[in-house]
């Protein structure tokens, strides 16, 4: 899945949202992120203990929301509803 040690996340890796996600559009339901959430959450911790597993997602959150303000996605409005 990751081979490259000295990867860093840029917001460009996201891609494009909408041809990349031609079903699901540009909204999706909120339980689908919780999925990509909780479900790597428990195979951590049953791997590696609650502390060695806060750790890393704590950060992950921190970089997350210093790329998104840095990113130009948090001025963008949302697309109106039909």
């Amino acid at each position: 899945m990751f081979n490259d040690a000295s990867y860093q996340f840029r917001w460009e890796n996201l891609g494009d949202i909408e041809p990349g996600r031609p079903n699901l559009g540009n909204q999706t339901h909120v339980a689908v992120y919780r999925l990509m959430q909780f479900t790597p959450r428990e195979v951590l911790v049953s791997n590696f203990g609650v502390e060695n597993t806060n750790a890393p997602l704590i950060a992950s959150g921190k970089l997350a929301g210093r790329e998104f303000r840095r990113s130009d996605s948090h001025t963008t409005k949302p697309p109106a509803q039909p």
